[in-house]
């Protein structure tokens, strides 16, 4: 496991997220290249047979090495996530590493959260809109920032839940591990002085300004890098809303409440003067935070929010690389527009098995009594006689 310093191999207790003010070490001086080496080695799985079998059970791994696998996966989890907080609560940190020769000192500025209901704005100009796949979220996010840009990040949690803002998922968020928002996280209570699942609920947006962008990618150990201050806007999206076959929302209400949502995201960034909007994709597969939306209606709601977004550059990516189930739907949807539904014809009258009962003109057959075809009758009778 990832040590703060000396051998990664000796044996000592790894700390725990929610009780990281209790950490007497410093977690900031993680070594990179050893955090990179776990992480390496833990997503290593068993190489393919050369003779493959009908059941390969001699692939599977016994309970109890996929659970020491997992409690090393949230370790080095729990690591990263500990120096990030710690970086916050003491103002600074040292990059590239704290081992490295020509390191220097780093700033860090608490974040501030605040709840408001935006207003509704009347129709503006239509936004600047580009989807991007060689990037995730952060990496734009930290191109916009050093250019000077005041950039934003958009941020959905499911709506309606005991714990909205989930702290059990660090893996599948990039903004818990390479950025200050978990500090922010932890101090929206004392800072909004409500609680922030009840905002959420009552259909408000928390802003976040100051959140800096420390890290790295995971894979590459995590290093620390110059920080990038951008700022969050947290809205609550439904988890699972009922779609059909055509991927579109089957109830017209939860489709509103998924547009009004994107409309007050786009309002709330005009009142701050957001410049740089990037939104994650909206419910593709479970991407943000579990929710599952049809990947084509989603993506027409933000494309038809971003035409009177008003002058602002919005870019749609993906929270990390990779394969995302939904995505080329999604991202069709937001370029080009949802493709019109494929209606096939009806089948003709003539052709259905009812026409000529509907006329009048035969009897409705009786499905309840078992029948022999009139040929099958007739060579039964002329056998018998």
């Amino acid at each position: 496991m990832a040590r703060p310093e000396g051998d990664r191999r000796k044996a000592v207790v790894i700390p725990n997220v929610s009780k990281w003010r209790d950490e007497i070490r410093d977690w900031r001086k993680l070594n990179c290249f050893a955090t990179a080496e776990e992480w390496q080695e833990l997503q290593e799985s068993a190489p393919a047979p050369k003779t493959p079998r009908l059941y390969s059970t001699h692939l599977r791994l016994d309970p109890e090495a996929i659970q020491r696998r997992q409690m090393r996966l949230e370790q080095l989890l729990n690591a990263v996530a500990v120096g990030n907080l710690q970086a916050c609560e003491e103002g600074t940190y040292w990059t590239p590493s704290f081992t490295a020769r020509t390191r220097s000192s780093q700033p860090v500025r608490c974040p501030l959260s605040s709840a408001f209901a935006p207003r509704r704005a009347a129709k503006a100009a239509p936004a600047r809109l580009e989807v991007v796949h060689d990037q995730d979220m952060l990496q734009i996010c930290r191109m916009c920032a050093l250019r000077g840009q005041r950039t934003a990040l958009v941020h959905l949690v499911p709506n309606g839940e005991e714990r909205a803002l989930p702290l059990r998922e660090l893996r599948d968020c990039q903004l818990y591990l390479r950025t200050s928002y978990l500090h922010a996280l932890s101090e929206m209570p004392r800072q909004m002085h409500q609680d922030p699942k009840e905002v959420l609920k009552d259909g408000c947006i928390i802003h976040t300004a100051h959140v800096t962008i420390l890290r790295g990618d995971l894979k590459d150990g995590a290093q620390w890098t110059e920080p990038a201050e951008i700022e969050v806007l947290t809205a609550a999206l439904q988890r699972t809303p009922l779609g059909d076959g055509h991927e579109q929302y089957a109830r017209i209400r939860e489709k509103a409440q998924v547009s009004k949502t994107i409309d007050d995201i786009f309002s709330s960034a005009a009142q701050w003067g957001i410049e740089v909007l990037v939104f994650p994709p909206l419910g593709v597969n479970g991407a943000p935070a579990g929710c599952y939306h049809p990947p084509a209606d989603a993506g027409q709601l933000l494309r038809h929010a971003a035409a009177a977004g008003g002058d602002v550059q919005v870019y749609v990516a993906k929270q990390q690389l990779g394969p995302l189930i939904g995505w080329a739907s999604f991202a069709d949807a937001v370029t080009n527009g949802r493709a019109a539904l494929k209606r096939e014809a009806p089948v003709p009258l003539h052709l259905s098995p009812y026409y000529n009962c509907y006329l009048g003109k035969q009897k409705p057959p009786d499905f309840f009594k078992f029948t022999l075809r009139p040929s099958l009758t007739k060579r039964g009778v002329a056998k018998e006689s």
